[in-house]
């Protein structure tokens, strides 16, 4: 019985280090970055806008936050920004965003502005991790204009802000 007994704790003891060392993963890893059953990411986006309202011409600051508060790794994170034409420019982009311009388009038989996206590649985010965006635009036409941002993971993980610039 005594060696019996001793081979049913030296077995705990097996599957007690086997299931933390799945679950942490070793040392020189960093952490777990692969999907473990239950695990998501929550990603999180805040859009903030400069000085609120502007006179027309003015260079406004466009701030966003973007961060993972889920327990699992997101990768291939995209930052989409659809900023009205109206006459806006935009400049000043971190190093890992594009902008494409506004462009005038046929929608049935009358000329519409198509808003300036800027769209940003973030890559990867861990658990707790945030990442911070700025970048400004020139204001244009008078009215209020609704700065929308979505972020989404390589998955089907999106979230979505939005924030009116009155001008």
């Amino acid at each position: 019985m005594k060696g019996g007994r001793r081979e049913s704790v030296g077995r705990a003891a097996v599957v007690v280090v086997l299931a933390v060392a799945i679950l942490v993963g070793p040392t020189e890893a960093g952490g777990n970055t692969e999907p473990l059953l239950g695990l998501t990411p929550d990603l999180t986006i805040e859009l903030a806008i400069g000085a609120n309202p502007v006179r027309s011409n003015t260079g406004v600051a466009v701030d966003a936050r973007i961060g993972n508060r889920g327990n699992e790794v997101a990768g291939s994170i995209q930052a989409v920004f659809e900023i009205p034409a109206a006459g806006v420019e935009v400049h000043d982009l971190p190093g890992d965003c594009t902008a494409v311009g506004s462009t005038v388009v046929q929608q049935g038989k009358l000329p519409a502005e198509k808003p300036w996206s800027v769209v940003c590649q973030l890559g990867t985010l861990t658990p707790g991790s945030v990442v911070d965006l700025t970048f400004s635009i020139t204001t244009g036409i008078p009215g209020t204009h609704v700065i929308a941002a979505s972020v989404q993971d390589g998955d089907t993980h999106r979230v979505t802000a939005d924030s009116p610039l009155f001008v």
